[in-house]
């Protein structure tokens, strides 16, 4: 599951071209989520798929849809955050100038790095 956020007047937009993806690669989607603050969960759904066709369907559906929210102007979580999941696709939404902050930041509150070391960036 995904829980991309996009300015909700993109809602309806995103919804409709994560479908169509979906339909064009052949995988299953459903969605739910919270319209009035732009946040959709969106579930691709795993049929009768080996587990390495599985993970490339995974990695073909990420590969247009994160681009996609970008370009619609959200962020890949709204809710449950980067982790690992969506490690790699920091770049597409923030430069590596943006990162950079972001891990000056991570570094000055925990120094050790012993909170989720590993997630969201490597340091």
């Amino acid at each position: 599951m995904y829980d991309p956020v996009v300015p909700a007047n993109y809602f309806t937009p995103l919804v409709a071209k994560a479908k169509e993806i979906g339909r064009e690669l052949d995988i299953e989607t459903a969605f739910f989520g919270h319209a009035g603050d732009g946040n959709i969960h969106i579930c691709v759904i795993r049929e009768d798929q080996s587990d390495e066709e599985w993970e490339q369907a995974k990695a073909d559906y990420e590969a247009r849809i994160y681009p996609l929210i970008s370009d619609l102007g959200g962020l890949p979580s709204a809710e449950y955050g980067i982790g690992l999941e969506k490690k790699e696709h920091l770049g597409d939404f923030f430069s590596e100038d943006d990162i950079d902050v972001f891990r000056a930041i991570k570094r000055a509150l925990d120094p050790n790095n012993t909170l989720n070391p590993g997630k969201i960036f490597d340091l």
